[in-house]
């Protein structure tokens, strides 16, 4: 199976190393990291609020404010 973020990155104009894939599995949270993307496995709102402080060094904001894009 082929993966499709590269291809989505590429269409949107973003790098892999500027981009955030969060997902509630982990073998899709691996494969984004193969590629260079950062990854957060999701277990909970705190648990994510944290990891994307981390990753972006200012607050994340509330769950229901973040505007995910959704690939199925």
């Amino acid at each position: 199976q082929t993966c499709a973020l590269p291809i989505l990155l590429k269409d949107i104009e973003v790098k892999t190393n500027e981009s955030v894939f969060i997902d509630d599995r982990e073998k899709n949270c691996n494969a984004a990291k193969a590629l260079g993307i950062h990854s957060i496995l999701f277990q909970n709102e705190s648990q994510l609020r944290s990891e994307l402080e981390d990753i972006t060094s200012k607050p994340a904001p509330g769950i229901g404010k973040l505007n995910p894009l959704m690939i199925k």
